[in-house]
């Protein structure tokens, strides 16, 4: 997630059509409250949408708290999203 330049609500919303019934998505996000990383500001709402022809970029482009997650994986058509925080730098996530 972190790596994405564009807005991740479409892609989750093809990852959640591509899925099986009971498919579940995994992964894990660094957690803002604890990842030591200076990034400029980018509100959710600033981010472009996909376009085939840009690059992604290979580095930490903004990082998520784990309830505005929760959000785009609900608004993505998700449900029984959990997040786990481990007290390590990532918190870990799933949904169905």
């Amino acid at each position: 997630m972190e790596h994405l330049n564009c807005h991740p609500l479409p892609l989750l919303r093809r990852v959640r059509a591509a899925l099986r019934p009971g498919g579940m998505l995994t992964g894990s996000t660094p957690d803002p409250a604890v990842w030591q990383e200076d990034l400029p500001p980018v509100e959710l709402a600033d981010l472009p949408q996909w376009r085939s022809s840009e690059a992604l970029a290979d580095k930490h482009v903004r990082l998520y708290e784990p309830g505005e997650l929760e959000g785009l994986l609900q608004e993505a058509g998700f449900s029984g999203v959990i997040i786990e925080r481990t007290g390590a730098p990532r918190y870990h996530w799933r949904a169905l």
